[in-house]
C-alpha cells in the first residue's frame, strides 16, 4: 500500500486552482520544491526590479549630468588694476534701489546706519566745546576774571566744569600768592634783623678797637709803654 501527499500549489495568474502535486512518502523535499511552482507576488517583484535597473540603465545612457568643481582661486587681470573700497565701512540700513531699476545723478541709493558715524561726530564735536571752553577759561584766568561769558550754544555741562575748574584755579593761585606774600614778608623781616645787626655791629667797632688797643698796651713791656690819658683810660 503505498502511501501519498498532495500539495496544492499557489492559485494561477488566471484564477484557476493550479493541479495538485502528488508525491509518496519516498519523495524528497527537493523534490516537491521543484515540483511546486513559484509565488505570483515573488515573480512580481523580480520582474519589478528588473524594469527599475532597465530605466536606470536608459536614465544613464540618455541623460546629461553637469560637472561642477569647487575651488578656491583668485582672478588677477593683465592690465592695470585699481582697488575700489569705501573711505569708511558701514552698514546699510535701507537699500532705495532695486535690480533693473534706472537712476540719475542725485538720487539716493543706500543708506548707511548713522549709528556709528553720529558718535564721532558728537564726539569730535564734543571736544570743539571743550577746547573753547578751555580757552575761556584761560583767558579768565589771566585777566584774574572769577568767571567768563561762554557762547549760547556751548553745552551747559561744560560750560559748568569749566567754571568750577576756574573757581579751583583762582583759590589756588590765590593760595599760592598768599604762601609767597607771607614768604616775602618774612624774608623783608630777616633782612630788617640782619641790618639791625650789622648797625650795632658798626657802632660796637670802636669800642672792640680800643679794648683791642688796651689790651696790647697791656701786654707790652713796663719801659715801652705809652701814657695814657685819662680820658682814654676812662673809655
Amino acid at each position: 500500500m503505498k502511501d501519498t501527499a498532495k500539495i496544492s500549489a499557489a492559485p494561477s495568474d488566471d484564477g484557476s486552482a493550479p493541479p495538485a502535486v502528488a508525491f509518496n512518502q519516498f519523495s524528497s523535499a527537493a523534490m516537491a520544491l521543484e515540483k511546486r511552482p513559484p509565488l505570483p507576488l515573488l515573480r512580481m517583484v523580480s520582474l519589478g526590479i528588473c524594469a527599475m535597473c532597465l530605466l536606470a540603465l536608459v536614465f544613464a545612457w540618455f541623460a546629461q549630468m553637469d560637472i561642477v568643481v569647487s575651488a578656491q582661486g583668485r582672478v588677477i587681470p593683465s592690465g592695470k588694476s585699481k582697488v575700489v573700497q569705501p573711505l569708511e565701512t558701514g552698514v546699510l540700513r535701507v537699500i532705495a534701489v532695486r535690480d533693473g531699476q534706472s537712476v540719475k545723478a542725485g538720487d539716493v541709493l543706500v543708506e548707511l546706519d548713522a549709528t556709528n558715524s553720529g558718535a564721532d561726530r558728537d564726539r569730535a564735536g564734543r571736544e570743539v566745546w571743550e577746547s573753547q571752553a578751555d580757552v575761556l577759561r584761560a583767558n579768565a584766568q589771566l585777566a584774574g576774571r572769577s568767571a567768563f561769558v561762554a557762547p549760547p550754544e556751548m553745552p551747559k555741562a561744560i560750560a559748568f566744569n569749566q567754571s568750577a575748574m576756574l573757581q579751583s584755579r583762582l583759590a589756588e593761585q590765590q593760595a599760592k600768592l598768599a604762601a609767597l606774600d607771607a614768604d616775602i614778608a618774612r624774608r623783608h623781616a630777616d633782612v630788617d634783623a640782619i641790618e639791625s645787626n650789622i648797625v650795632q655791629l658798626k657802632n660796637s667797632l670802636p669800642l672792640i678797637r680800643q679794648k683791642h688797643q688796651m689790651r696790647e698796651d697791656l701786654a707790652r713791656p713796663v719801659t715801652s709803654r705809652k701814657p695814657v690819658s685819662s680820658n682814654r683810660a676812662w673809655n
